[in-house]
């Protein structure tokens, strides 16, 4: 029953909807053309993409360690929105602190270079 009632509501609205839409925009001509105007109003829409959730960084050589860093690609990031936009990127700490058996000593040596 309850089907029923929401399909001949679907269809009552699309005859009145087409009825309105026809009285409003006559043409007696063949083949007929009509010109309106129609502003739609779209709400912010943004999709922020990344190439990948994690990256895996090389271990450092000995060049590396004399230089006191060693540059890494990390993800990319896709952004496509239809407004204007900044990307901003922090990691969830200041400083980097060793861990998983890493030797905090060498975090030191390494930034005063």
């Amino acid at each position: 029953m309850r089907t029923t009632a929401k399909i001949t509501l679907a269809v009552l609205a699309l005859v009145l909807s087409g009825a309105q839409a026809q009285a409003q925009n006559t043409c007696s001509a063949n083949p007929c053309s009509v010109n309106d105007t129609v502003k739609v109003t779209v709400a912010t829409v943004l999709r922020l993409t990344l190439g990948a959730s994690a990256t895996t960084l090389t271990p450092p050589n000995e060049a590396a360690y004399d230089a006191g860093f060693l540059n890494d690609n990390g993800p990319v990031a896709g952004i496509k929105a239809n407004r204007a936009w900044t990307l901003k990127v922090s990691a969830n700490a200041t400083t980097w602190t060793a861990a998983n058996g890493a030797r905090a000593g060498k975090v030191g040596l390494l930034s005063r270079v």
